[in-house]
């Protein structure tokens, strides 16, 4: 583990440390959710709808839909796996 790298166990915070360059992944996308919005994600998904399809429902970014999916894997909300999705 280098010096720029800290570890975390997910029940810490993450500190950043003063002077360092760090880059923000995902700055571009809008992260945050309506709990409405979740569970009609959640609700698609389980129905079978795609990823594509959910975007274009939600209207945003298939990665934004994407990433509340992972959100709601975590919280284990979804039954349904993503790993086994059929490409269109």
């Amino acid at each position: 583990m280098n010096a720029e790298m800290i570890p975390t166990d997910n029940y810490r915070p993450l500190h950043l440390k003063p002077g360092l360059d760090y880059v923000y992944a995902f700055e571009d996308l809008e992260l945050t959710y309506t709990k409405k919005q979740l569970d009609r994600i959640a609700f698609r998904w389980e129905s079978g709808d795609t990823l594509e399809q959910i975007a274009e429902k939600e209207r945003r970014p298939e990665i934004e839909i994407f990433l509340g999916l992972i959100h709601l894997a975590r919280k284990k909300v979804l039954k349904r796996p993503f790993a086994f999705r059929t490409p269109n």
